[in-house]
């Protein structure tokens, strides 16, 4: 049982106990009512011409009046002409670019490729040889990206000597270890 509902055999419409105040009787909304439930309004409810904006005065209006267009502007008569332009000037391709551009590409390749069948030792090798061809060039003047050649040849060595030490380091545990035969 829910806390103040009444007990069994009570009346549930009873009245409410003193202190609860005076409790509005409950009005029967399908009954039928004594009067219109609105006020008629004096007049035809509905405007003269539904078409007709509402008038409202001119400080209030929502809407600027609309002005005239600015009249068109009087062009040449042979037409617009694109004023000439000088060519633009041709940029010199640096190829020496590439060399440099591989050895960074292959050292930083090379460094994870070193766990797959040790790869990553010649792709190391090749970083090397391949940022100092870079890196000579572009002490010449010949290209310009020596940090590209820099990082391929740092790259490359790191990954050229830690696949060398992996190497090494796999062939002397063979060697190392017993024999069960």
């Amino acid at each position: 049982m829910q806390p103040g509902s009444p007990g069994p055999g009570q009346d549930p419409y009873q009245q409410y106990p003193p202190g609860y105040g005076n409790v509005p009787p409950y009005s029967d909304p399908f009954a039928p009512q004594s009067g219109p439930p609105y006020e008629p309004q004096s007049g035809s409810p509905y405007p003269s011409d539904p078409l007709s904006p509402p008038a409202q005065p001119a400080e209030y209006s929502l809407y600027p009046e609309p002005q005239a267009p600015p009249p068109m502007p009087q062009y040449p008569v042979g037409g617009y002409s694109v004023p000439p332009m000088a060519p633009l000037p041709m940029m010199g391709s640096n190829q020496g670019n590439t060399f440099g551009l591989l050895s960074m590409i292959f050292g930083i390749v090379s460094i994870p490729l070193l766990c797959c069948f040790y790869i990553g030792i010649a792709l190391g090798i090749a970083a090397v040889v391949l940022g100092i061809i870079g890196l000579n060039k572009a002490n010449r003047g010949e290209a310009d990206n020596k940090g590209m050649a820099i990082a391929g040849i740092s790259c490359g060595g790191i990954a050229g000597l830690l696949g060398l030490a992996w190497l090494v380091a796999v062939l002397a545990f063979n060697v190392a270890a017993p024999s069960y035969s």
